[in-house]
């Protein structure tokens, strides 16, 4: 599924390409909610996108957990759904990609995930 050059523009941080695993469930507000796994598409500084099998709800509140590759333990936060787009693959599988906007994040687990998105955007730049 590709992104129409009107959101890349909207863009203030630069993003990469990672495979990082992402735990994510509605927020504490939210109750009985469970925990789901997936793998992020892209992640930069201020939000990352990835995909679903279930839809969320444009301004919903998401907890996350990621997992660095350079940490032991996931950094927590919360984010905002932006958008959500049904999705169909070549290979008939479907779902939903889901577009999130980063909120409260400790200040400690933001310089660790701006470093890493530093370090895999150079990284990819000198490709």
């Amino acid at each position: 599924m590709g992104e129409d050059s009107s959101s890349a523009d909207k863009r203030i941080n630069p993003r990469i390409t990672r495979n990082f695993v992402i735990r994510y469930r509605l927020s504490r507000t939210e109750q009985g909610t469970s925990w789901a796994t997936s793998v992020i598409k892209n992640i930069s500084q201020g939000g990352c996108c990835f995909a679903t099998s279930a839809p969320f709800v444009i301004g919903q509140a998401l907890e996350l957990e990621v997992q660095l590759p350079s940490l032991t333990a996931p950094i927590k936060f919360f984010g905002e759904v932006k958008r959500c787009q049904y999705m169909e693959s070549a290979q008939g599988i479907t779902g939903y990609m889901v577009a999130l906007r980063f909120q409260e994040i400790d200040p400690d687990q933001k310089k660790i995930l701006i470093d890493t998105v530093d370090f895999f955007f150079r990284k990819q730049q000198s490709r």
